[in-house]
Parts: structure tokens; C-alpha cells; sequence
């Protein structure tokens, strides 16, 4: 990503206000998001609990070994599977940090420059006002 530059080189507030906007929709955009994906990956693996002793009784096996095994298996599948839609989510709340921390300190460079320059002119125009009394 690159940041606009403001008219001089400088990042203007205008680009800073600009960016902090789409980053804050974005974050609101993840965070609804978030909430029906971890509710649909409960029903999913619901489903999948609830079909497994149906399937195991047609070959005679629901009080086998093999049939605990399978529905201990849909639990760690099912963790395994969250665990990857909240790293999933929390990369991309980190990536949001940090192009909103790369915008406030262009924001902040940008206004430390300017305000260098201005007191390097006001004290060039002072030592000129001073030749001339």
C-alpha cells in the first residue's frame, strides 16, 4: 500500500481522516463477519455429530470402538477447524493495525517536517529583520 501525498510531499489530515475510515469500516466488516462464521462452523460439525450413528448403525457398529473414535475425531476436527478461523481472523486484524499505524505516522512525520520548516523560515525571516535594523 502507499499513502497519497498531500500537495508540498507532506500527508495531509484529509488522507489521514480518508484512511482511518476505510481501515474502521473494515475492522466493522471483519467483526460482523466473524460471528456468523463461528456459528456456521458449529452447525456444520453438529451435522456431522448427529449423522455419525446413523451411519455407524447401518454397518452395526454404533457401540464399537470405532464409532467413539470417529465422534471424539469430529470434535478435534471441529477445534482444529476454529482455531484456523480466528488466526484467520486476527492476521487480518493485525494487517488493519498496521496500516492504520503506518497512516498516523506519516500523518505525524509529515507534521513534524512542516512544522521544522516553518520555524526555520520564521527564524531566516528574524535573522533578516535583524540585518536590516
Amino acid at each position: 500500500m502507499t499513502i497519497p501525498a498531500a500537495p508540498y510531499g507532506g500527508y495531509s489530515l484529509a488522507n489521514l481522516t480518508s484512511e482511518l475510515g476505510l481501515v474502521q469500516s473494515a475492522r466493522d466488516k471483519l467483526n460482523r463477519n466473524i460471528v456468523p462464521t463461528r456459528s456456521n462452523l458449529q452447525r456444520k460439525y453438529k451435522g456431522i455429530r448427529e449423522q455419525l450413528p446413523g451411519q455407524y448403525a447401518r454397518r452395526g457398529m454404533v457401540n464399537s470402538g470405532i464409532f467413539n473414535k470417529s465422534y471424539a475425531r469430529s470434535f478435534e476436527e471441529q477445534e482444529r477447524a476454529r482455531q484456523s478461523v480466528e488466526q484467520n481472523f486476527n492476521d487480518a486484524l493485525e494487517q488493519l493495525f498496521l496500516r492504520q499505524s503506518a497512516a498516523e505516522s506519516a500523518y505525524a512525520e509529515s507534521a513534524g517536517q512542516q512544522a521544522l520548516e516553518d520555524y526555520l523560515a520564521k527564524a531566516a525571516l528574524a535573522a533578516e529583520i535583524k540585518d536590516v535594523l
